[in-house]
């Protein structure tokens, strides 16, 4: 593994204050747990020459039954608008915890390139960890289509 990738991701702990990063290193793969917020996952694929770069958000642990079917119906538009951007995966668990991943790939290492792509999906991660908390907080109804379809998954994603 590059010595770059693991001095670039630990340099996104620093900037959001996260002191305490679990690395699981081996040959192809970078791993981050950021506290119980998300992993961030960064592999580089010899063969095809790509590095790809995948965030996952675990969160909820419900056991409600009606706030999980809730969290469903959003989980379905997302995976609909997943179809269109081939970025986004999102599942409810076996434990009932939520899942979604991110994911953005590479053909070159340029760490300005990389750097800015990490730090967008990171903030696109803690957003949507925000979202779901305030839906299972407010054990609010899920969102009408149209509000789903207002979310811009395709901005400010930059292109390699």
């Amino acid at each position: 593994m590059n010595e770059g990738y693991k001095s670039l991701i630990k340099e996104f702990g620093n900037k959001f204050g996260i002191t305490n990063l679990e690395v699981i290193k081996d040959d192809e793969a970078l791993q981050l747990f950021f506290e119980n917020e998300f992993w961030l996952t960064i592999s580089h694929h010899t063969k095809e020459d790509v590095t790809i770069i995948d965030v996952t958000v675990m969160d909820c642990k419900e056991k409600s039954q009606d706030i999980l079917k809730e969290l469903a119906l959003i989980l379905m538009k997302i995976n609909y608008l997943a179809r269109i951007t081939h970025s986004i995966w999102a599942s409810i668990t076996d434990d009932n915890n939520i899942k979604i991943t991110y994911s953005d790939k590479t053909t070159q290492f340029d760490p300005n390139i990389l750097s800015a792509k990490i730090e967008y999906m990171i903030d696109h991660a803690i957003n949507m960890k925000k979202l779901l908390q305030s839906i299972i907080a407010n054990k609010k109804s899920p969102a009408k289509p149209q509000e789903m379809e207002n979310i811009n998954w395709k901005s400010n994603i930059i292109k390699a």
